[in-house]
Formats: structure tokens, C-alpha cells, sequence
């Protein structure tokens, strides 16, 4: 008798509990060593903990992750979805990759279409993967985006290209490229770029890995199917 497949929603959520609150508590005590509640500390010390309370605060940030990731796998995703310009999607991203002065740049014009999507989350979605794109680089690298349409013009999809600023110019609606299978289980992109994969996904979404040329690629992602205002 076959063992029956494990409850992937339930297992997230109870993992991210049971991490939850001994890490809580390892961050508590962090805070309590640099707000000097047991003495002064050293200044080798306080590097120590500093860099220990960066760690805490990012294995928060993947608890959250893990507890959003746990929420989309189970049945009926709470997608919470409106009508939004393309425009209003992309431009916030400016400001919203951590470590990065420039933040991303958007190349060219963003097409004038609607889409119908969970704002919140694809705007997230989209962040993590160009924070990935950051990673895959250089931490200092800069990212860029660039969007386009394709399809019939009562029927389209948006295309959106996210890479470095150099190869980011070179992609378009007539670009030929061969499209290669979004690795997001790769080690080093962290489970938010799992995350939005899924997001992407749960918007009837797709995305690939674009080679351009040898040796350089973008990651390529195509959004939910809208209507254009401009038609």
C-alpha cells in the first residue's frame, strides 16, 4: 500500500510555526545584546551581534515567505485581483529592490494596457526576480525592465524583460531568443524567486530564462492575457 502524499499546505504552515518562535526568540535576545541590556558590549562584540541580528532578521523574512508560499498551495490561492495599468504595475518597482541605490530601471516606454492581477503579490513577484537577477550578477549590479506586447490586438500579452541594463536593451518584440525553462530551485535565489514563480503561475503566467547570446541571458516573464486601451 502506497503511502499517501504528504499535505504540502499543512507541512508549509506547521513548519513556519515551529520556526517561528524559537527564532523570535533568538531575535529578542539579539536586540536585547546591542540595546545593551547585559553590559556593554565590545566592539568585536557588537560586529558579532550585529551580524548575527542581520541573519535573524532575514530568516524572518523567509519565515514570511514560507507562510505566503503556504497560502498560495492550498486550494483556492487568495488571489486578490483588480484592474490595474501596466504602467502602475511596473513603475513602484523603482524603489522596491532592497540594496540597490538605482533600483531597477525601466527601459522604454511601458505599453498603455491593463492587466487584471493580484497587485501586491505580482509587483512582489516581480521584485524577487529582479532582486535574483541582482544576485545572479553582482550585488551591486544594476537592473532593468523592459516591456512589451505580442499577440492579436484585441488579445495580447505582456511580455516583461528583467536583466542587466545592457542586455535589457537589446530585447523586444523582435528579438529572437531562445526561450530556456526558468530554473527557480537554483541555489543562491532564495525562496522568494520559488515564490514568484508560483504567483506567476496562479495569474496564468509563464516565465523562461532568455538567452540573447552566449554567456548572457534575462528572465523573461509573460503576464495574464489583457486588452489594450490604446487599440
Amino acid at each position: 500500500m502506497s503511502e499517501p502524499s504528504p499535505d504540502w499546505p499543512k507541512l508549509l504552515s506547521l513548519l513556519d510555526h515551529e520556526l517561528r518562535t524559537p527564532a523570535g526568540v533568538v531575535a529578542g535576545y539579539l536586540r536585547m545584546l546591542l540595546q545593551g541590556r547585559s553590559g556593554d558590549l565590545t566592539d568585536a562584540q557588537r560586529t558579532l551581534a550585529e551580524a548575527a541580528d542581520r541573519s535573524s532578521a532575514r530568516l524572518a523574512e523567509i519565515l514570511g515567505e514560507l507562510a505566503e508560499l503556504a497560502k498560495l498551495e492550498a486550494a483556492g490561492a487568495p488571489l486578490t485581483s483588480q484592474t490595474v495599468a501596466l504602467s502602475e504595475l511596473l513603475s513602484p518597482l523603482q524603489q522596491s529592490v532592497a540594496g540597490s541605490d538605482a533600483a531597477i530601471t525601466i527601459h522604454g516606454e511601458i505599453p498603455d494596457v491593463d492587466l487584471h492581477a493580484d497587485v501586491t503579490r505580482l509587483r512582489a513577484a516581480l521584485a524577487a526576480l529582479a532582486s535574483a537577477e541582482r544576485r545572479d550578477q553582482d550585488e551591486t549590479a544594476a537592473v532593468a525592465v523592459r516591456a512589451w506586447t505580442e499577440g492579436r490586438k484585441d488579445h495580447l500579452d505582456v511580455l516583461v524583460a528583467v536583466g542587466s541594463p545592457d542586455i535589457i536593451r537589446e530585447v523586444g518584440p523582435n528579438v529572437r531568443a531562445t526561450r530556456l525553462p526558468f530554473d527557480c530551485w537554483r541555489g543562491g535565489r532564495g525562496l522568494a524567486v520559488l515564490l514568484a514563480a508560483r504567483v506567476v503561475a496562479l495569474h496564468d503566467g509563464a516565465i523562461w530564462t532568455l538567452a540573447t547570446r552566449p554567456g548572457s541571458s534575462v528572465t523573461l516573464v509573460r503576464l495574464p492575457e489583457t486588452s489594450s486601451q490604446a487599440a
